[in-house]
């Protein structure tokens, strides 16, 4: 569980993300619609693209009413990294806090769907944490010409969910 994680952290789609997010926070909101785009061209199956969307769609819709700001409804990273922009709150620290948050969503995820504990959940994350400041401190100037993907079997099992007659989560 904690090797997986890691590549995709470090190789796929966390990375990504995190790239995602950086992009979005120095950018202007016509460039945040091409964003958009590339981000949803990145999402590797169907579930995952409407994940994205309708996250990113429903933080903007709540975020927009409390802040009385208008942030665009776009993928949840673009979302976040661009909210941030226009509340004013600092890249370096939110990006470590969001790949966390990242992780310890699929580590949620995994404690109620495979034999893994709560412990042995909170054990995974923490031998991650170290990694969110590097992943966060290697992405945060990086723009989406060094978006990648090298983590297909994550993928390949996206698309065999997809397929499930009964499933646990929507994506």
């Amino acid at each position: 569980m904690l090797e997986w994680l890691f590549q995709i952290l470090h190789f796929g789609s966390g990375r990504n993300d995190a790239i995602f997010l950086c992009s979005a926070y120095r950018s202007s909101e016509e460039e945040l619609v091409q964003l958009a785009r590339i981000a949803e061209a990145f999402s590797g199956t169907k579930e995952r693209h409407l994940e994205t969307v309708h996250q990113g769609t429903a933080f903007a819709k709540v975020t927009s009413n409390i802040s009385n700001k208008l942030i665009p409804a776009v993928p949840l990273p673009l979302a976040i990294g661009y909210c941030a922009k226009v509340e004013n709150i600092n890249l370096e620290r939110l990006l470590p806090l969001y790949l966390h948050a990242f992780i310890a969503n699929l580590v949620s995820a995994a404690i109620r769907f495979l034999p893994l504990g709560q412990t042995d959940g909170q054990m995974v994350l923490f031998g991650l944490f170290g990694d969110f400041e590097k992943v966060a401190k290697e992405t945060r100037d990086l723009n989406v010409e060094h978006l990648g993907n090298s983590c297909f079997l994550n993928d390949i099992s996206s698309m065999r969910h997809e397929t499930m007659t009964t499933r646990i989560f929507r994506s």
